[in-house]
């Protein structure tokens, strides 16, 4: 695609947005990343006016932040650093809102040019730098080093979105892979090999594995709204809340290496349940760390299951604006149910989901595949006109 000046401000305010981690510990950098929250934010809404356009997403992020904010506030919690959070999640949801519903290409273009640009620093980084630009050492006294995007576990966060991203844009722009979608798949799978994520490699895997098998019917028939939706909830309730693991021992103790209790996250699920039900309805507010669950007198972690640190965050009442997100997305992808990018979507979302089970990651994490779903007819629709002109 031919860059032009609306795809550069695009690619300008995404990179503006997506803060690496590195950049967090430089001020005059952090400082720019500051500055154009504010702005980019300001610019979002000034379009919505202008254009009279009505952003539904926007305002339900908006709402969702409102019950966050409030829930921050009741329970003493660091304003500042919070309105510095949602500012920026608010800007990022606006402006995936304005790029995908008005310019969906340049929009996807300008996504995978930021995220897959972050994919290779971060790489290029880890084994230039394999000590990280810093490190804390944990209370069990262990070492944590923190690299461009973060610690190793966060790497998926942008990772994973990233592929989707990237082979969402080749799908509508040239209904295949091309060589770029090789490319930073291989760069990812080698990334979480390195580091040897067991979460990110299941998460890779399974894309993988989709991508090799998609086109046999038997296998395209069962990605549907019904299966995932079903598979989805039933993978939450049988290894969060029933337990039922053992089933899984192998690929947990044998090949992961990983003990049955999922390195002892079992152990926080329950310490979670019960600090829900101590505040079921608006959770604890923001805590910049996430780390919500008092281990020992000095040792606090965070849950370690996206559902239940939502939970522990804003509440049901939160869950619910969240929910009705999660409707919305898959509303929009039964327009057109049969597309390859549809199908690779809800696969997505499945991924995304299954990895949650037993890590927590950034927001916009889940985010990106959410929005890509709720703005999937557009993101149709100009495929078909691709494919329509040859």
């Amino acid at each position: 695609m031919k860059v032009n000046f609306k795809t550069l401000a695009f690619i300008i305010i995404f990179l503006s947005l997506l803060e690496p981690d590195y950049f967090t510990s430089i001020d005059i950098i952090h400082d720019y990343y500051i500055v154009m929250r504010v702005i980019t934010l300001f610019l979002a809404f000034l379009y919505f006016l202008v254009k009279n356009m009505v952003p539904k997403i926007t305002s339900i992020i908006v709402i969702y932040f409102g019950i966050y904010g409030f829930s921050t506030y009741i329970n003493n919690g660091d304003m500042m650093s919070f309105f510095a959070y949602s500012s920026y999640i608010v800007s990022f949801v606006a402006w995936l809102e304005i790029t995908l519903r008005r310019y969906t290409m340049k929009g996807l273009y300008s996504l995978n040019f930021v995220y897959s640009l972050h994919v290779y620093i971060n790489l290029f980084f880890y084994i230039v730098f394999p000590q990280g630009y810093t490190y804390s050492i944990t209370y069990a006294g262990n070492v944590i080093e923190r690299y461009f995007l973060g610690v190793e576990n966060q790497f998926a966060s942008t990772l994973i979105p990233a592929i989707v991203i990237n082979i969402v844009y080749n799908y509508a722009k040239h209904s295949k892979l091309k060589i770029n979608s090789y490319l930073l798949i291989i760069t990812v799978l080698f990334t979480f090999i390195y580091i040897w994520s067991a979460t990110s490699i299941v998460g890779i895997s399974l894309i993988i594995l989709y991508l090799l098998l998609i086109n046999r019917k038997k296998v395209k028939a069962i990605i549907n709204n019904k299966t995932i939706i079903i598979t989805t909830v039933s993978l939450f309730i049988s290894v969060v809340v029933l337990r039922i693991i053992d089933i899984f021992s192998f690929l947990i103790e044998d090949l992961l290496g990983k003990d049955v209790t999922l390195s002892t996250r079992t152990l926080l699920w329950d310490r979670a349940f019960i600090y829900i039900e101590n505040s079921p309805w608006l959770g604890y507010g923001y805590l910049g760390s996430g780390r919500y669950l008092q281990v020992t007198s000095t040792r606090f972690m965070d849950s370690h299951n996206t559902v239940l640190q939502l939970l522990l965050q804003h509440g049901y009442l939160g869950l619910i604006l969240f929910a009705i997100l999660v409707f919305m997305f898959f509303k929009n992808l039964s327009i057109y149910k049969e597309s390859n990018i549809t199908k690779f979507i809800l696969f997505s979302f499945f991924v995304a989901t299954t990895m949650m089970l037993s890590e927590v990651y950034s927001f916009t994490f889940l985010l990106v595949i959410l929005v890509l779903g709720i703005f999937s007819p557009y993101i149709i629709r100009e495929q078909e006109k691709t494919l329509s002109k040859g």
